[in-house]
């Protein structure tokens, strides 16, 4: 992990590392704000430890201002190479989604958190901040873009992530690391591959971004 410190008026002081006791308390951090994935790029989660298929529970489920499903999982350390398997299950699965579906997981996120529930269309409108009636019903989920987290980077599964992104698979592998302080909690983020176009042409080509969420 990268070090990081806080200057405290005569001096600095290196923050300890923080390691989330669960995935969901990572989760929930991203839920209410999943801007820490893509910079500058708003999503809408719209549903949280969704039912994919037997026993098995994608992470976070969010919409784009497209309308594509953003398929959010999360790893509390250095993911496998199952990771990989694991969130391309969770694509196929949500890519089988209709409007509907989504609809029905909205309202039931929404009801489960006590928040009024009044149509996707209507809240993603209001989200994105654009006029009711410009993205229909049918624009949704004609996509899915898959964002795969963890505590450092797995070389191997580097490699396997990269390949599927280059024949097109719209997957983003981000690593984070997590820091506190007596009165706050820093995740420093690093994007490892799909920060936010990767140059195809040059393998070693990535862009790198760091952000820090407080």
């Amino acid at each position: 992990a990268m070090e990081i410190y806080r200057w405290e008026g005569k001096g600095f002081r290196q923050l300890d590392s923080l390691r989330f006791g669960e995935e969901r308390d990572f989760e929930d951090l991203l839920e209410q704000d999943a801007a820490l994935l893509l910079g500058n790029e708003r999503v809408f989660v719209i549903s949280r430890q969704t039912p994919i298929m037997a026993s098995q529970k994608l992470d976070l489920l969010a919409l784009d201002q497209h309308g594509n499903c953003v398929v959010i999982e999360l790893k509390r350390g250095k993911p496998s190479r199952k990771a990989i398997a694991q969130i391309l299950e969770y694509a196929a699965a949500v890519a089988k989604f209709s409007f509907a579906d989504l609809e029905q997981l909205t309202q039931r996120w929404f009801r489960q958190q006590g928040r009024e529930f009044t149509s996707l269309l209507a809240l993603h409108s209001e989200f994105f901040e654009y006029e009711l009636g410009r993205i229909q019903a049918s624009a949704f989920n004609r996509k899915q873009r898959l964002i795969l987290v963890s505590e450092g980077v797995d070389v191997r599964l580097l490699e396997v992530a990269e390949y599927l992104r280059r024949i097109g698979v719209d997957l983003t592998y981000i690593s984070y690391f997590s820091y506190q302080s007596p009165d706050e909690i820093l995740v420093a983020t690093e994007t490892v591959l799909g920060a936010p176009v990767i140059k195809e042409e040059s393998r070693q080509s990535y862009q790198y971004k760091a952000k820090q969420f407080m």
